[in-house]
């Protein structure tokens, strides 16, 4: 396959899963109903329409967020920039203002699209780091995007989404790709920052140049998904931590790059974190937010069938040790050691564990192929001879 091929190929399968996740959404704005304002929403309604008024902000130029949910009166904090800096965005493009109501949910949608895009794309990127074969990238990229729990088929057998724990991989955007696809762009855009600055921080770490790039993305990824400066900080911990036990020395080459990487972001985050625990009325709105692990029934539920998947190519991994083996090892353990920390939205922090499975899996695939292979022509072999 030629580079040009793969490229195609990638772009079709993009605008294949963008189609497949936008169908309801297209087909409520193709045949609206006429008592009825188009929204194109049929999951997480409210959730969506919180992030409609928080664009609402932006768009009267408010870029910091106060919970206007709260009677009492609190500070305004720098939660939700994404959505706050869309709405002032739209809001300088609208001809009309106040911003229409249709506009916003228009908006909305687009940014879920072009968010949507960027992220398929640079999982790809991600898979390229890992294989040479473009239909090992393609077969790990597919498992990435479609991948998931066992959620699905326990809510409808049960018709009890919160059965043993609650289906995680329905309820918790940090579980699959479909989910933030369908709904969330806030946590693509996060995702794909993260991502970026993983690829960009490996190429620094290879090339041994400055960390432009990474910090760039986690400051955006910050900015954007505070939360999610505790995965990436995870992963480049357990990478420097599976280089130790390997190399019996300190990898420094990661580790002031990765410093460098995360450390605006580390500013921004204890900066939020600060101002939110200074007020009584923010701290309230985030401790109610719970959630945390409710036992390994639903934990096992939501991943186990990715990481019994994966454990095969763990095990091939860590025995032939092939490029870039420390990263994922350490990448593809890391998150599930994240969300037992004491934190009220810990279960957040597996954010992106399906990548390093997705990759473990098709190692251990291709190893149980190549196998068949080998047997196959040794017996026709033994046959002939």
């Amino acid at each position: 396959m030629t580079v040009l091929q793969e490229r195609i190929g990638l772009a079709v399968a993009v605008v294949v899963v963008l189609a497949a996740v936008n169908a309801n959404s297209l087909i409520a704005l193709i045949r609206p109903l006429p008592e009825q304002s188009y929204t194109g929403i049929f999951t997480n309604e409210e959730d969506i329409y919180s992030y409609f008024t928080k664009m609402r902000v932006g768009s009267e130029g408010q870029l910091l967020l106060d919970n206007r949910y709260a009677v009492e009166a609190h500070r305004q904090v720098p939660f939700y920039l994404i959505y706050t800096t869309f709405g002032w965005f739209i809001e300088k493009l609208s001809p009309v203002t106040p911003v229409p109501f249709d506009h916003l949910v228009s908006s909305y949608h687009g940014l879920r699209v072009v968010a949507g895009a960027a992220y398929l794309l640079v999982l790809y990127r991600v898979m390229v780091l890992f294989f040479a074969e473009p239909a090992k990238r393609g077969a790990a990229w597919a498992l990435a995007v479609i991948g998931g729990g066992l959620g699905g088929i326990t809510t409808a057998a049960t018709g009890d989404i919160l059965f043993a724990g609650g289906a995680l991989d329905l309820l918790i955007g940090e579980f699959t790709s479909l989910r933030p696809l369908v709904a969330l762009p806030h946590v693509l855009i996060g995702r794909t920052l993260l991502l970026t600055g993983v690829i960009a921080l490996v190429e620094a770490v290879e090339a041994r140049r400055f960390p432009a790039a990474a910090i760039l993305a986690w400051t955006g990824m910050t900015l954007t998904m505070p939360l999610y400066l505790a995965p990436a900080g995870g992963i480049v911990g357990a990478w420097i931590v599976v280089r130790l036990i390997a190399d019996r020395r300190i990898a420094w080459e990661i580790v002031w790059r990765g410093l460098a990487a995360g450390a605006p972001g580390m500013l921004f985050a204890g900066l939020t974190l600060i101002l939110s625990a200074q007020d009584p009325v923010i701290s309230a709105w985030m401790e109610q937010n719970q959630i945390k692990p409710a036992g390994l029934p639903g934990l096992m539920l939501a991943v186990g069938v990715q990481v019994a998947a994966a454990v095969a190519g763990w095990i091939i991994v860590l025995r032939r040790k092939p490029e870039r083996w420390a990263l994922l090892i350490g990448w593809a353990v890391v998150p599930f050691v994240l969300i037992w920390i004491p934190y009220n939205v810990s279960l957040r922090l597996i954010e992106a564990y399906f990548v390093p499975l997705a990759i473990l899996m098709v190692i251990g695939l291709a190893e149980l192929i190549e196998k068949q292979r080998i047997a196959g022509i040794a017996e026709v072999l033994v046959t002939v001879l």
